[in-house]
């Protein structure tokens, strides 16, 4: 960069060189990258690469941590995906940043045949006899056996 400093009274030039300008890098995202798809039980392997301000890769680039919505991922990005087809998400963090990349696995159970999450009740029907059991709900055809029935005047 040339830099020229005028005089303001005479309007001369005084001083004419170059300068050098030094910006520091900003941290100011995180790329994600790695397969968009993959059988599932398989591993996936992702990647993250932290940017400054101009999208250049940051000289010292943080340490990342890792989470997945559809597996286990480690340190090093290495998924390991869970037996559930369907489009799941993979995410760095690092210093209140984060980025994430999308996936979709296939080959594997559909998530309706479990039961839709539920632990495979059927929709949550086993769920929900297991809770009246366990709290004594009965039905108006089945009282409680310590209620009593008053005799009618």
């Amino acid at each position: 960069m040339l830099v020229t400093i005028l005089n303001p009274t005479t309007g001369a030039s005084t001083i004419s060189g170059p300068v050098a300008v030094t910006v520091n890098q900003t941290f100011t995202a995180i790329a994600v990258s790695g397969p968009a798809a993959g059988v599932a039980g398989g591993t996936l392997l992702f990647s993250g690469l932290s940017r400054d301000q101009f999208g250049n890769p940051l000289a010292v680039q943080p340490l990342l941590s890792w989470s997945a919505s559809g597996g286990r991922v480690n340190s090093s990005g290495m998924l390991s995906a869970g037996s559930v087809n369907g489009a799941f998400q993979v995410s760095a963090t690092a210093s209140y940043k984060t980025g994430s990349a999308s996936y979709t696995l296939s080959g594997g159970t559909d998530a309706a045949a479990t039961g839709g999450g539920s632990g495979g009740c059927g929709g949550g029907a086993g769920l929900l006899i297991g809770i009246s059991l366990l709290l004594g709900l009965r039905s108006s055809r089945n009282p409680p056996l310590n209620s009593r029935r008053r005799a009618s005047a």
